[in-house]
């Protein structure tokens, strides 16, 4: 009496959280099958680190001069560029759009640092205010 064991192996590359969830291997012989679950797969995301800067009050900006404020979020692992979105709000909570005078630059990445920008081409006294940058990964 002799029985052949074979493993299997089965491996996501590249995974995400749509890989979650509970897998089973089943096996099939002419005599009947039997399956098992071999593993659960748990991702939870870390969120990322975000800065702002300049950080804190900007002294000197003066009404018609160019400011930029730039937002990194830091992940603990690299993303594809494309999941992460960058939402900038201004003094009030509204989220701030590209208009003539204030641009939103696409997201750069340098390894694990994801930066966005936020630029006002000439200050004007209503920009006065508190500036955040909400970063969610997808």
């Amino acid at each position: 009496n002799t029985s052949a064991v074979f493993c299997a192996n089965y491996s996501i590359d590249s995974v995400t959280t749509s890989d979650n969830g509970t897998y089973t291997c089943t096996v099939t012989n002419p005599i009947g099958s039997d399956s098992e679950t071999i593993t659960v797969l748990a991702i939870v995301p870390i969120p990322p680190t975000v800065t702002i800067s300049p950080s804190g009050p900007i002294k000197g900006a003066m009404v018609g001069s160019l400011q930029v404020i730039q937002c990194v979020a830091n992940t603990s692992t690299e993303l594809n560029v494309g999941l992460l979105t960058f939402n900038w709000m201004g003094p009030g909570g509204g989220s701030i759009t590209n208009d003539s005078r204030v641009t939103i630059s696409p997201t750069t990445s340098s390894r694990n640092a994801y930066t966005s920008s936020l630029q006002f081409t000439y200050l004007m006294e209503g920009d006065e205010g508190t500036y955040m940058c909400n970063v969610m990964i997808l």
